[in-house]
């Protein structure tokens, strides 16, 4: 009985988190919509690195750990010497590169 209601658990966890890397897929696409658009993803959330989680994502996806300036730098190939901006104590801006 324990056994059964575990396994509908895990197929409950499986289903579920399908249907939200299918929407974070989604939401990914529209960064790009011709075929010479290039776009950096950044997902923020521990549970990409989760192997089960991993090989439900596309197999051509990458992932880069690392300083964000410098990876990013790499994948745009463009220099980002002073990407950020400091407005006050404690806020970042992005300024236009």
């Amino acid at each position: 009985m324990l056994l059964r209601a575990s396994t509908r658990v895990g197929e409950r966890y499986d289903l579920e988190t399908y249907e939200a890397l299918s929407r974070v897929l989604q939401a990914c696409g529209r960064a790009i919509r011709r075929e010479e658009d290039r776009a950096a993803v950044i997902l923020l959330d521990s549970r990409y690195l989760e192997a089960k989680v991993r090989r439900m994502l596309p197999p051509d996806l990458r992932f880069a750990e690392g300083d964000p300036v410098e990876l990013l730098s790499d994948f745009f190939g463009t220099s980002m010497e002073t990407p950020w901006k400091l407005q006050q104590e404690g806020e970042r801006i992005i300024t236009g590169h």
